[in-house]
């Protein structure tokens, strides 16, 4: 039950972390332009 929970938590920071990027991604080639 624990280790589920684990996994659940880890998949979610992780989609977390990959939409930061996309949005910091976002932000920078607005800044370059």
């Amino acid at each position: 039950m624990e280790n589920k929970m684990i996994k659940w938590i880890n998949n979610y920071i992780d989609k977390k972390m990959k939409e930061g990027r996309k949005f910091i991604n976002k932000i920078n080639i607005k800044e370059k332009k």
